[in-house]
């Protein structure tokens, strides 16, 4: 069970660096809230305004690649956060977040998150970092996920080569 001294104790774990009185300025700027497993705490391509720590638990991050599948982004634990990118550029979030357990979060507004990064450029820094992190690992999933593609059509193309030239066409047949 989170204690009061939970979050003074996990916000550390997310902000290297953070100083005393700037996790009791998230504290005071955030509330507690629990979650059952299976819960989507934010959903892609909605417009929400919360920023999540996460105190307790584990979540899965999912995107929909191409309206049909759903891709495993990252799993998140304790000390996690997410939901900063769609407030930092006023944007749809870009993932679905779901409980896989009983989960306990630190939830703060935009409000709240603003005031908070304008007064803690440790925390801003470490939300910097983070997001850069998480568009590189983007970046070599979308690589990853051309290079597939490129070698299936590589396959693809090889296998119609093989066949051979295919039956003769109408206009060939016709003198045309």
């Amino acid at each position: 069970m989170t204690t009061i001294r939970t979050p003074a104790k996990i916000i550390p774990r997310a902000f290297p660096g953070i100083k005393p009185e700037e996790v009791q300025e998230i504290i005071m700027n955030s509330r507690i809230k629990t979650y059952p497993p299976q819960t989507v705490i934010c959903r892609e391509n909605e417009v929400e305004y919360v920023f999540y720590m996460i105190l307790e638990g584990d979540f899965e991050v999912t995107k929909t690649i191409n309206n049909s599948e759903t891709r495993l982004l990252k799993s998140l634990t304790a000390g996690d956060f997410f939901g900063e990118m769609a407030l930092i550029h006023n944007a749809p979030r870009a993932a679905t977040v779901r409980s896989k357990t009983n989960v306990i979060v630190l939830e703060l507004d935009k409000d709240g998150f603003n005031r908070v990064l304008k007064r803690s450029p440790s925390i801003a820094m470490a939300m910097v970092s983070e997001i850069s992190n998480r568009l590189r690992q983007n970046d070599q999933m979308a690589i990853e996920d051309l290079r597939l593609r490129a070698s299936e059509l590589a396959d693809a193309y090889q296998r119609l080569a093989e066949q051979g030239p295919g039956p003769p066409r109408i206009s060939d047949q016709c003198g045309a």
